[in-house]
């Protein structure tokens, strides 16, 4: 929370909700012991950026992944 409040200098009733969000997800996206979940299967992987892409947020989806943009397209066009 003391992050929350130095970089914003929101009011700690009103930081701390935000904190327990961003401790949350970084929780879930690096998992509860704060180590890299299991790699994901290439057919899992790819559905997964299919699930995710919305044709305005590439760049997004290639650094969550970890794919470049000729991968990213390619696996959108259901080339792999």
């Amino acid at each position: 929370m003391r992050i929350v409040r130095q970089a914003t200098g929101l009011h700690e009733r009103v930081a701390l909700p935000i904190a327990e969000i961003i401790c949350d997800e970084l929780a879930r996206e690096m998992g509860a012991g704060g180590h890299e979940a299991p790699a994901m299967s290439r057919a899992e992987r790819n559905a997964a950026i299919r699930r995710a892409f919305r044709g305005n947020n590439h760049r997004e989806v290639m650094r969550r992944y970890k794919v470049g943009r000729t991968t990213l397209y390619r696996v959108v066009g259901g080339k792999d």
